[in-house]
């Protein structure tokens, strides 16, 4: 019921606050230069100072020359330029400022790329010194010498000519992202180009962390072109040859050189890998699909053009500049939002089928100018994704999104804006900067003050992230190595700012869950960590909070861990025809509090024993010649004393135990130290059987496997 009344209240008061929906606040930003007023570029968000909320930064230059990127540092809702304090001086064609902890320290560190249409310029990376640099959060350093492996040598397709003296290599990127693409939980990059004053004719490339914050190419073809990357190139890191234009699926050929502009990550086809979309500026050219393609055990090989399949039934325009990515018709995959892609400089909405294939295109009314650049916005907070627009040729644009039943629709609410937000827009930016509930705009002007577009609503967002699909997690043999999982978190709210909710990835063997903290690995793709487990059903699940408290669970899914200790080998027969068998209680981990400890039951009763562990491997030999007894433990091992084994004189109700994790600790011996993660560890007790032709028979054999 209060849930009703409270809907009832939005509804009676929604006019009148939407009449006046945002402001062009010029109260709370840097106003003129050099501080703003520049050309500026593109925008990006990020807690730059680790103090909570969301700081700006602007990538200036492009067009118009050298120019010095800018730091805004938010305060409450207001913004001051701190970059004089923050950033090293350097006057750059910057395009675009993309934030990723590249060196997996807890902070924002940036890449910043530009092109050499005024003199030979390269991207740059800058470096947060909060963190493992022991500095203050939110003080950069350039870093790009460091951060660059293997730029112009051997498995880098950048010719040795192009490498330049302060590391990296001559440029014509407009347009940067990162993404996890070998899912090996650290970001990635992809560098988008449009080659020689925008000719199309140099190759977009990717670039792998290292797992320390440096970046090599990933470049699985060898390639080298001489000099213009045109037909006939190999496709670098697309299966195939260079081919422009095509639309061929079959990795034959590939086109990954245009003139391109704005480039995006993100699971297409719901295989929880991230797959690339990008665009050209105008021409004849066509927007470009690329979906992973790896090896049966997972690696990643190459990516395949799939335009020819993603994007079949679009007909190239001449003013098509960018795209986003989406969820417009809440049917869990991402749809397409593409700015002038349709005839006459309009927009376009396609629908995505599930399988990456975009279609049934929707034309917004009222976009119909030279747009530049489009942004993901709840600007009503009615749940769905609406629509912001920087518009190159006028007063921005805003598209409410309308869609019922699967059919994409979007109304016109642009009279919502400021008319003030007026001239050359470049870029914009959607999150709620001010704390207040709603979600603002960051308006990029060329040679204008970018705008503070401030949403006055103050609708809370109530709608909590959902999880539509959670990776399924096959089951497991014996093997010390952690599961991996990925899952699809969407929002309402652009990519970037789901990137920063908290999703926890959630497991449990019965009892309570534990949780680990997922990472964002681009686009809508999370990526988490269930340790190794040993023997049981695991039962795990996703939870996501936004940054207003919003939580959403997706269903659960289960797998099996089967690295339970194992038994082997044939126990000896006593003569009092006892036959020992050794067992395992705990969890073999290497943590120093876990407790594993071995037991063996059916001893001779009141007899001394001991436990003996090698990690050489199995053996099956006879104790002596004509025994039952098998020793199955290859030498060396190291002897752990069990003491007597109690139970009564010729009963087989003797016992013996030992904490094996808590010995190993304290006695290296024969073996040095097997504790460590993922050792494979082979153990079998001994025992006094004075009647037999020896004077003693073995137990069985158990063998474990190090877990963390």
């Amino acid at each position: 019921m209060l849930r009703l009344l409270y809907a009832v209240a939005c509804l009676a008061l929604a006019p009148a606050l939407l009449a006046q929906s945002f402001v062009n606040d010029t109260t709370r930003i840097p106003i003129a230069p050099p501080f703003n007023g520049n050309d500026t570029e593109q925008i990006d968000f990020g807690d730059v100072d680790g103090d909570g909320d969301l700081d700006v930064v602007l990538a200036n230059g492009g067009d118009l020359g050298n120019q010095q990127n800018r730091v805004w540092i938010n305060a409450l809702g207001s913004f001051s330029d701190e970059t004089a304090a923050r950033f090293p001086v350097l006057l750059d064609t910057s395009r675009d400022l993309d934030f990723a902890d590249i060196d997996g320290d807890g902070d924002l560190d940036l890449h910043s790329s530009a092109e050499s249409n005024i003199s030979n310029q390269g991207s740059h990376w800058w470096i947060n010194m909060g963190g493992a640099q022991g500095g203050a959060p939110g003080f950069y350093q350039d870093q790009t010498a460091a951060r660059w492996l293997g730029i112009g040598g051997p498995g880098s397709s950048v010719p040795a000519s192009q490498v330049l003296a302060g590391g990296g290599f001559i440029e014509w990127g407009r347009d940067v992202d990162f993404g996890d693409f070998d899912n090996d939980g650290w970001p990635d990059l992809f560098e988008s180009s449009a080659g020689i004053a925008g000719n199309g004719l140099t190759p977009s490339r990717i670039f792998l962390n290292d797992g320390s914050g440096a970046f090599r190419e990933f470049n699985p073809s060898g390639y080298v072109p001489a000099g213009n990357f045109g037909n006939g190139s190999l496709g670098i890191w697309c299966q195939g040859t260079q081919q422009a234009n095509t639309i061929d699926t079959t990795g034959t050929f590939c086109d990954v050189a245009e003139n391109i502009v704005d480039s995006d990550l993100a699971d297409q086809n719901g295989d929880f890998d991230l797959d690339i979309v990008m665009c050209g500026e105008g021409g004849p050219s066509r927007p470009r699909a690329y979906h992973a393609r790896r090896d049966p055990s997972g690696a990643l090989l190459a990516f395949r053009d799939m335009t020819g399949f993603a994007l079949a039934s679009y007909t190239p325009s001449s003013g098509k500049y960018e795209q986003e990515l989406g969820d417009l018709d809440d049917d869990g995959d991402l749809d397409l939002y593409g700015v002038n892609w349709g005839s006459n400089f309009d927009d376009l909405a396609l629908t995505n089928n599930g399988l990456g294939v975009f279609s049934s295109a929707a034309t917004p009314a009222g976009s119909s100018f030279d747009e530049e650049e489009a942004d993901f916005i709840d600007y009503d907070a009615d749940g769905d994704l609406d629509v912001y627009v920087a518009n190159f040729s006028g007063t921005d644009r805003l598209h409410a999104n309308t869609t019922t039943g699967g059919t994409l629709s979007f109304a016109d609410v642009s009279s919502l804006l400021p008319s003030s937000v007026n001239g050359i827009g470049r870029d914009a930016d959607c999150a709620d900067v001010d704390g207040d509930g709603d979600t603002d705009v960051f308006s990029a002007r060329s040679q204008d003050d970018s705008a503070f577009v401030r949403n006055v609503t103050q609708i809370p967002d109530t709608h909590a992230p959902r999880v539509p699909a959670l990776e399924q997690a096959p089951d497991q043999g014996s093997t010390p190595t952690p599961t991996v999982v990925r899952a699809h978190v969407l929002d309402n709210q652009p990519d970037y700012i789901t990137g920063f909710a908290s999703v926890q990835l959630e497991w449990s063997t019965g009892g309570a869950f534990s949780s680990a903290p997922m990472t964002w690995s681009g686009g809508q793709v999370f990526r988490g960590v269930i340790p190794a487990l040993a023997g049981a059903s695991v039962t795990y699940r996703v939870r996501a909070t936004d940054a207003r408290g919003n939580v959403g669970v997706s269903a659960a899914r289960q797998f099996h861990a089967s690295n339970a200790p194992s038994a082997y080998c044939t126990a000896g027969t006593t003569t009092n025809a006892c036959s020992a068998v050794i067992s395992s209680t705990g969890v073999p981990s290497v943590a120093a509090n876990s407790g594993f400890v071995l037991r063996v039951d059916s001893v001779e009763g009141q007899r001394s024993g001991l436990v003996f562990s090698g990690v050489s491997g199995r053996l099956a030999l006879p104790w002596w010649s004509g025994s039952s007894s098998y020793l199955c433990v290859r030498l060396p091992v190291q002897r752990a004393p069990a003491a007597n084994s109690g139970g009564s004189a010729g009963a087989c109700d003797g016992a013996l135990a030992l904490d094996w994790r808590a010995y190993m600790a304290s006695n290296a011996g024969a073996l040095g130290n097997p504790l460590v993660v993922g050792q494979i560890v082979d153990a079998q007790a001994w025992f006094r059987d004075p009647p037999s032709p020896k004077g003693s028979s073995l137990s069985n054999a158990l063998e474990f496997v190090t877990l963390p």
